[in-house]
């Protein structure tokens, strides 16, 4: 019997950790490409620099390629041992097919208990270094982000245009200023500036000298001739917002996605999900019940391992193939049904009424149930 544990479960931990590894590798190159290429390709960022900033953010990825990984590498390892006629070899030594998944099991709730820990800590701390790297990025040499002769955009709400930048010292500056619908609301231009890193506002500091600033009246008809507005100054500061500079990511105060289990329970006290909105008993609840839900979604991913592990097993034998792109097919509609309800579950988080914090265990539910009625029909057979 040991020897069969070992072999079934060296041969199941050995392809879950190329799915694993697979899986991890596909979502940092996504990363980097959204988010870092770019700025590798134009000579912002070294490469060494990149590789740093990618580093950071691997566990927050570990914590959906670890299940996903797991239900790869369980139903190709079994689809291999079944068709090789490994497993009937195994029964007719009288070990039942419960026995053959055990070490699956047990390789299944050490997954289960590795994500439980990433998505509860090291994921979440994982996308606050993510996002102070860029961070400390920016406050260390925000020159880096301006070039002379091209039109950056990076920032929401303006282009930015410079002639020329010599010793640090930024001349010939133009710039416009955009409303929410793309219009020009209005142009700067000055003979001179520098830009520096605000970190107490999380913005750029772009102070211009000697220019002239012409306001664009948009209250008009469409069709009339706009109004303008002349204005000089000797020396104008701009607060440019860093919203948009690395891709979707901006620096506000922390969300629910980027606290630890620490953080949650103790924002569970007192968290507030809209600034604005008075803190009454209602709202306390509310906020509460997304703190819990969050929670239990961490939760809940954590186990996928073990629920999805249940489903692969039966579903890699039934399959008697050695093609390997079936099972692959096979797992990637799973892996997307799972993420799909789950996103679809979250949007009832204010539904206080649905009890969201146990609605995003019904994925779970389902794939267990249908595991374990799989299971047991291919037992008897």
């Amino acid at each position: 019997m040991s020897i069969f544990f070992k072999h079934v479960g060296r041969e199941v931990a050995v392809a879950c950790c190329v799915s694993v590894a697979i899986f991890i590798a596909v979502l940092v190159s996504g990363n980097a490409i959204r988010d870092v290429f770019e700025w590798v390709a134009s000579g912002r960022l070294s490469p060494w620099e990149g590789v740093k900033i990618m580093s950071t953010v691997l566990p927050s990825l570990a914590s959906y390629a670890l299940p996903f990984g797991i239900l790869t590498g369980v139903l190709v390892s079994m689809g291999r041992l079944s068709s090789s006629n490994e497993i009937l070899a195994m029964e007719s030594a009288g070990i039942s097919l419960y026995g053959i998944a055990l070490p699956i099991f047990t390789l299944a709730a050490l997954a289960t208990v590795a994500s439980c820990v990433i998505n509860l800590y090291y994921a979440p701390n994982s996308i606050s270094a993510y996002r102070a790297s860029f961070k400390r990025i920016l406050s260390s040499d925000p020159m880096r982000f301006i070039r002379a002769h091209e039109f950056v955009n990076w920032f929401p709400g303006y282009v930015i245009y410079v002639d020329s930048i010599v010793a640090g010292k930024l001349s010939g500056f133009k710039i416009w200023q955009l409303s929410q619908s793309g219009t020009v609301d209005a142009h700067i231009g000055a003979e001179s500036g520098t830009i520096s890193y605000d970190g107490k506002t999380n913005s750029m500091a772009l102070t211009l000298k000697n220019g002239g600033a012409e306001h664009f009246d948009q209250k008009n008809l469409e069709g009339e001739e706009k109004f303008s507005k002349v204005i000089f100054f000797d020396e104008l500061s701009i607060a440019l917002p860093i919203a948009g500079l690395v891709g979707k990511h901006s620096f506000p105060e922390k969300k629910l996605h980027h606290m630890n289990i620490g953080e949650l329970l103790q924002a569970r006290k007192h968290w507030r999900s809209n600034k604005a909105a008075p803190l009454t008993s209602a709202s306390i609840k509310h906020d509460r019940r997304l703190v819990d839900m969050h929670i239990s979604s961490n939760v809940a991913m954590s186990f996928a391992a073990l629920a999805m592990s249940l489903v692969a097993i039966p579903l890699g034998i039934q399959v008697r193939r050695a093609d390997a792109s079936i099972n692959a097919a096979l797992a990637l509609i799973l892996a997307l049904g799972y993420y799909f309800s789950m996103v679809v579950l979250s949007w009832f988080g204010d539904e206080t009424n649905w009890h969201p914090e146990i609605l995003v265990w019904l994925p779970n539910c389902v794939l267990t149930t249908l595991g374990i009625k799989m299971l047991r029909r291919c037992a008897r057979h």
